[in-house]
C-alpha cells in the first residue's frame, strides 16, 4: 500500500481511470443480476397467481356442488325415492347447470335408482373410491380418475351421502365432472396463453388436465415431479423440466375436501426458465455495448482534464513551496494555480505565506507583552505554584518550574530553595492525603481541582489552613493558586461560637415561655373554675324567683330576672369557651394517621340531621388522611364546617367544599363556602378570642371557634390563614406537618 501511495500522480489518474471503469462495468452486471432476480421473482409469482387463481376457482366449483347436493338430500322427493320425479329434477339441473355432465342417486349398496342420464340397465357404484368414502365418512367425498359407466369418456366424481333423521347413511348423490370440463372452464377464464402451462392430477398423480400436452390425459404424471408436490407442502414453488422436455419454475397447491386428510387433486402452473432469461441477456447487452461506448469517450476526456487540471496544476504549487523553504515568503501562487479545489488550495497558499509574515511580527509583540504579564503575576495576592508532569504514568515526576513572590511570603520558601525539586521533596506531607495524584490527573484529564479548605504542615512549613485551585496548562503542565484561610477560618469559628450561645439563650427563653404559659394556662382553668360555683348559685336563685315568684312579680322585675339568666348563661358559656380553649393548648398530642374525609363527612351528616330542610349542597374531597391528633382534629374541623354551615345560612342554597390541594409542593386543605364572607380589612382579628365581625342577632356565637382551630394548628406547628369576601363567601386554609411529635417539647403559645 506504501508503494501504491507512493508513485506519481500520472500513475495515480490512470490508477483512477481503470477504478472508474471498472465501477460503471460492475454497476450493468450487478443490475443485469438484479434484474434477473427481479424477473424471476415476477415469473414466480406470476405462477402462483395462477396456481392460486386456478384452486380458488375449483373450491367455488365444489364448494357449490356440496350446496346443492346437501339441498338435494332434503328434498323429500328424494327421501320417498320418487324416481321419476328425481330423474326429472336432476336432468333439469344439469341442463340448467353445464358443468355437471350428470347427477346420480345412489341408495346405501351402491344401486343407482335416479340419475339426470339414467343407465340402460342396472348400474352399481359400491366399488368406487368416492361412494366407499362418502358411505364411511359420512361427509362429501373425492373420486379419481375413471371412465364412466354411463358417459363412457373419461370423468371424476364426487359424493354427498345422504342421511336419515337418526343420522345414518341411507343414500349417496353424486356428481360427475367429464375432464373436458377443465377445457372448457380453461378457456371461459382467460387464463395466461403462450408458454405457460397448467396441469391438474388427481390424488394417484393420474393427469386430469394439461393445458401444454392435451394428449397426456388419463396418464401419469412424471415420478419426480408428483414426488416434489406429494413430498412438499399445501402450497410451493420448485424449477425442474417438465414433462414435455421444457425446464421451467413451477408453483403447485393441494386441494382437499373438508372431510378427508388426502389431497383430490393437484394444481401445477409453470413458465419456462429460458423466457426470463432470454429477457435478462438481452437488456445485459444493450447496456454493455452503450456503457463501453460511453467509457472511451469518458477516458480520452479524464486523460486531459488530469494534465490541464491537475498534474500542471501541482507542479507549479511545489516550485512554489520549494521557495518558501528556502525562506521566499514573498512568492504567491494563486495568479497561477486558479479554479476548483487546487485554486482553493492555492489561495490558501498565499495566505499562509501572508500568515507566516503575520506571525513573525505577532511574535515578536507576544514577547513584549509576556514581560508585562510577568509583572501582574509578581503583584498577584495569592500564591502561584507551576509544576510540570514529566512522566504521565507516576504523579512523583511532578516537578516545580516556577512561583511567584506571593507563595514565597505565603510559605516562607524561598524560590531558590524549591524550583526545580519535585512536590514529595518540597511538600512530604501532601502524599499522605493523595494530592500528587489529584494534581496529575488534572495535567491528564485537562479537568480543574480544588480544596475550600486543607490543613498543611511539614517540618518547613507553619500548620495553617490553606484553600486552593488547581487548573491545567498546556505542555503536560499546570497552575496552583492558593492562599493562606487561616484568619479567615479562625473568625468563622468565633462567629460559630457566637451562634451556638444563641441557640442556647433562644432555648432557655423558650422553656422559660413555656412555663409561663402552662402557669397562664393554670391560671386561666382555676379562675374559670372558681367563677362557676358564684354563677350557678346565681342561676339557681335566678330559676327559684322564676318559679316561686313570678305571678307576684311586675313586668319589669320579670324582665331584670330574665336578664339575670341569660346573663348568667351567657357567662358560663364563656367560662366553658375558655376551659376548652385551655384544653386545646394543655392537652398532650397524641398523633396518629387520621381520616379527615370520613370525619368531615360524619360532621356533615350530623348538621343536617339536625336541620334536615335546608338546601345545602356539600363536597368531601376523597382519601384526606393526615398524621394528627384525632380528638383535636376533630375539634378543628367541627368549628370549621360548623362555621361554615352557619355563615351560610341565610342562602337560598348553601354551599360548603373541604378538600386539598398543593402549594409549594405541600399539601393545603381548605374550608370553602358561600355564605356572608368577610372584609379582608379584618382577617388578622377573626383569629381573636371573643373577637366577631357578625352581631348576635345576625348569628349566634361567642367567637372562641377560631381561636380554638388556631391554636389547634400551631400544635401541629402547621399554618392558618383566610381569604373572603362580603356577601360571597368565605375559604380558610390550613396546613399540617407530618411530623410535628418529633420534637416533644411544644412551641410557645400565645398569651392572648
Amino acid at each position: 500500500m506504501r508503494s501504491l501511495i507512493s508513485l506519481s500522480i500520472r500513475v495515480h489518474m490512470l490508477i483512477l481511470v481503470v477504478v472508474m471503469t471498472a465501477v460503471p462495468v460492475a454497476i450493468i452486471l450487478y443490475s443485469a443480476y438484479t434484474q434477473h432476480e427481479q424477473n424471476i421473482g415476477k415469473a414466480k409469482l406470476l405462477v402462483e397467481r395462477l396456481a392460486d387463481n386456478v384452486s380458488d376457482d375449483q373450491n367455488i366449483l365444489l364448494s357449490g356442488t356440496e350446496q346443492l347436493l346437501s339441498t338435494l338430500s332434503q328434498l323429500p322427493a328424494v327421501k320417498n325415492h320418487s324416481a321419476k320425479a328425481v330423474n326429472a329434477l336432476l336432468a333439469d339441473l344439469v341442463k340448467k347447470t353445464p358443468q355437471y355432465s350428470n347427477l346420480i342417486i345412489a341408495d346405501r349398496n351402491g344401486i343407482q335408482w335416479a340419475a339426470a342420464i339414467p343407465a340402460k340397465g342396472p348400474v352399481s357404484t359400491a366399488d368406487r373410491r368416492y361412494f366407499r368414502n362418502a358411505i364411511a365418512s359420512g361427509q362429501f367425498s373425492s373420486g379419481e380418475y375413471a371412465i364412466g359407466r354411463i358417459l363412457k369418456k373419461p370423468v371424476q366424481h364426487f359424493a354427498y351421502p345422504i342421511k336419515d333423521s337418526s343420522g345414518n347413511v341411507t343414500d349417496v348423490a353424486v356428481v360427475v365432472f367429464t375432464l373436458d370440463n377443465y377445457i372448457t372452464r380453461y378457456k371461459l377464464k382467460n387464463m395466461p396463453a403462450g408458454n405457460m402451462s397448467l396441469l391438474f392430477t388427481d390424488h394417484k398423480g393420474t393427469i386430469l388436465f394439461n393445458v401444454t400436452a392435451p394428449e397426456t390425459l388419463g396418464k401419469q404424471d412424471r415420478n419426480d415431479l408428483f414426488k416434489r408436490m406429494t413430498n412438499g407442502p399445501d402450497k410451493g414453488t420448485f424449477e425442474a423440466v417438465s414433462n414435455i422436455g421444457i425446464r421451467r419454475y413451477f408453483a403447485y397447491q393441494k386441494l382437499r375436501l373438508g372431510g378427508e386428510q388426502a389431497p383430490y387433486m393437484y394444481v401445477r402452473a409453470g413458465i419456462p426458465v429460458e423466457t426470463i432469461l432470454g429477457e435478462t441477456r438481452s437488456k445485459l447487452m444493450f447496456n454493455m455495448a452503450v456503457m463501453s461506448s460511453m467509457l472511451l469517450l469518458a477516458v480520452g476526456f479524464a486523460v486531459f482534464i488530469s494534465k490541464k487540471g491537475v498534474i500542471d496544476k501541482v507542479i507549479a504549487l511545489r516550485d512554489a513551496t520549494q521557495k518558501v523553504a528556502r525562506g521566499d515568503l514573498d512568492v504567491r501562487i494563486s495568479d497561477y494555480v486558479s479554479g476548483g479545489e487546487l485554486g482553493d488550495l492555492g489561495r490558501s497558499f498565499d495566505e499562509m505565506t501572508q500568515a507566516l509574515i503575520n506571525d513573525n511580527e505577532e511574535r515578536t509583540r507576544h514577547e513584549k507583552e509576556l514581560s508585562q504579564y510577568a509583572d501582574i503575576v509578581a503583584r498577584m495576592q495569592v500564591g502561584l505554584y507551576v509544576y510540570r508532569l514529566e512522566d504521565p504514568n507516576n504523579d512523583r515526576s511532578l516537578r516545580l518550574l516556577t512561583v511567584n513572590p506571593t507563595s514565597v511570603n505565603l510559605l516562607g520558601l524561598s524560590e531558590q530553595q524549591i524550583v526545580g525539586r519535585t512536590i514529595d521533596e518540597i511538600f512530604p506531607a501532601l502524599r499522605q492525603a493523595g494530592i500528587p495524584a489529584k494534581f496529575a490527573d488534572v495535567v491528564k484529564t485537562g479537568t480543574s481541582f480544588e480544596r475550600e479548605e486543607f490543613i498543611y504542615t511539614d517540618r518547613n512549613v507553619r500548620e495553617a489552613a490553606f484553600s486552593f485551585k488547581a487548573f491545567p496548562l498546556p505542555d503536560n503542565c499546570m497552575g496552583v493558586l492558593f492562599e493562606d484561610i487561616t484568619k479567615r477560618k479562625n473568625a468563622e469559628s468565633a462567629l460559630q461560637l457566637l451562634n451556638d450561645e444563641l441557640e442556647e439563650r433562644v432555648h432557655q427563653r423558650t422553656a422559660e415561655i413555656n412555663a409561663i404559659n402552662r402557669e397562664l394556662e393554670a391560671f386561666s382553668y382555676s379562675i374559670s373554675h372558681d367563677l362557676r360555683a358564684p354563677l350557678l348559685r346565681i342561676t339557681g336563685f335566678a330559676d327559684i324567683l322564676l318559679e316561686v315568684c313570678t305571678p307576684k312579680l311586675t313586668d319589669e322585675e320579670l324582665h331584670y330576672v330574665l336578664r339575670l339568666k341569660e346573663a348568667s348563661r351567657r357567662m358560663n358559656e364563656l367560662i366553658e369557651a375558655l376551659l376548652k380553649l385551655s384544653r386545646v393548648t394543655s392537652s398532650e398530642l397524641n398523633t396518629e394517621t387520621v381520616n379527615l374525609s370520613n370525619m368531615a363527612l360524619e360532621i356533615f351528616s350530623g348538621l343536617k340531621e339536625q336541620e334536615p330542610d335546608r338546601l345545602v349542597t356539600y363536597s368531601v374531597s376523597d382519601g384526606m388522611v393526615a398524621d394528627a391528633d384525632p380528638i383535636l382534629m376533630k375539634s378543628l374541623l367541627d368549628n370549621l364546617i360548623n362555621n361554615a354551615w352557619k355563615y351560610s345560612s341565610k342562602k337560598e342554597h348553601a354551599v360548603i367544599e373541604f378538600g386539598v390541594s398543593e402549594q409549594d409542593g405541600s399539601e393545603v386543605y381548605f374550608v370553602r363556602d358561600n355564605g356572608v364572607g368577610f372584609n379582608m380589612r379584618y382577617r388578622d382579628n377573626i383569629f381573636a378570642p371573643f373577637r366577631r365581625l357578625h352581631k348576635d342577632e345576625d348569628f349566634a356565637g361567642i367567637g372562641i371557634g377560631l381561636a380554638t382551630v388556631q391554636r389547634i394548628i400551631r400544635r401541629h406547628r402547621g399554618d392558618i390563614w383566610a381569604e373572603g369576601k362580603e356577601g360571597e363567601g368565605a375559604t380558610f386554609y390550613f396546613t399540617l406537618q407530618a411530623n410535628n411529635t418529633a420534637n416533644p417539647e411544644r412551641a410557645p403559645e400565645p398569651t392572648d
